[in-house]
């Protein structure tokens, strides 16, 4: 088998995984199709292919809360790609609440976490993150409270899957 043979070999194999569209079955269809080569290919080259295969199956898993002190709108992300994607998202998702406010700040930020925001009546409010919704929930009153809040309460907890 020449190289041009195995090359192609490997980008239509490369390219049939990428487009699966279950995450949680990409590992194992990576590790089905190195299984699979190894029928008609040498290993090493297989092996590569295994490799690029599951670099696609990692995703990135940032969250981030915003919050305008001006209208009292909130807004959050989860999910994406990168810190600077959540926080875009979160600034642009407070700002679509009420009057497009334009002093939407992101509170917390979080990576394959929870993050949780909570609010007094009077003014102050907390942002933090942590494992579970709980646990960012209980950190996100305390600094609430931290900051004179009497009457804290959670208004938004969210997770990255």
């Amino acid at each position: 088998m020449d190289w041009m043979t195995v090359l192609l070999g490997l980008v239509a194999a490369i390219l049939l995984f990428a487009a699966s569209p279950a995450h949680a079955d990409c590992m194992s269809a990576c590790s089905s199709s190195y299984y699979s080569c190894t029928r008609g290919f040498n290993e090493r080259d297989c092996a590569t292919q295994r490799s690029i295969c599951q670099n696609r199956c990692v995703v990135r898993r940032f969250g981030a809360i915003a919050y305008s002190e001006k209208t009292g709108v909130h807004g959050w992300s989860n999910d994406a790609q990168s810190r600077g994607a959540a926080e875009r998202n979160a600034i642009r998702f407070c700002r679509q609440q009420d009057e497009a406010p334009d002093d939407c700040q992101v509170v917390t930020w979080f990576y394959s976490a929870c993050g949780a925001f909570a609010r007094d009546p009077t003014g102050p409010y907390g942002g933090d993150w942590g494992r579970t919704k709980g646990q960012a929930a209980s950190k996100a009153k305390a600094i609430c409270e931290r900051y004179g809040g009497t009457a804290c309460v959670i208004e938004t907890t969210v997770c990255s899957r």
